[in-house]
């Protein structure tokens, strides 16, 4: 018995359309198992993108395409809800006009979400740790080599105290080695 045969995308295409198992894009859920809520489907996303954000900045920034108080979700849902009071009125019924009025709070509830919502970008942003202000391994190293002494102290300058330099090819004395435990054996304090 032979396993029935899967149309190939070019077949489809050739057809005017995409079968919903080969729509890469189509997200299905079990409320909407054909996928057909695109626009649910696209703030699904946006959550789903949210959930796995590692910064506030990218939280930040996936924020502001519903916050934003001119082109973000909820200022476009406030303008779908004033667009749906204006066609419930034209209706003229007594329903439509109740509808209209449920939509008009709808609309006047989102648009103060909205402002309420007006600097939660900003705030969100202002969530990330400031930028380090102790320096790498490297700054510190070549900042402690920068600052090193050219030449050791000689009995020449005052104030310091000659330290002899150990002969070349030599090793230091046995009382200077560090111990077993990485101290030297020999101080005493």
């Amino acid at each position: 018995m032979s396993e029935p045969e899967q149309p190939d995308v070019v077949t489809v295409r050739e057809r005017g359309g995409l079968v919903a198992s080969l729509d890469a894009e189509r997200l299905t859920t079990p409320s909407d198992p054909s996928g057909r809520l695109v626009h649910g489907q696209r703030l699904l996303r946006l959550t789903d993108q949210l959930n796995g954000a590692r910064s506030a900045a990218e939280v930040a920034n996936l924020a502001e395409h519903v916050l934003d108080p001119d082109d973000g979700v909820l200022e476009r849902l406030s303008g779908f809800f004033e667009a749906a009071v204006e066609w419930a009125k034209e209706s003229g019924t007594d329903e439509g006009w109740d509808l209209s009025y449920l939509f008009e709070d709808a609309a006047a509830t989102v648009h103060a979400l909205g402002e309420d919502l007006h600097a939660a970008t900003d705030r969100l942003r202002a969530l990330d740790p400031p930028p380090s202000t102790i320096p790498g391994w490297r700054a510190r190293l070549a900042d402690y080599y920068a600052t090193a002494p050219a030449k050791p102290p000689t009995a020449a300058e005052p104030g310091h105290p000659a330290i002899p330099l150990p002969a070349p090819g030599r090793s230091a004395p046995a009382s200077a080695r560090p111990g077993p435990t990485g101290s030297s054996s020999s101080r005493r304090r």
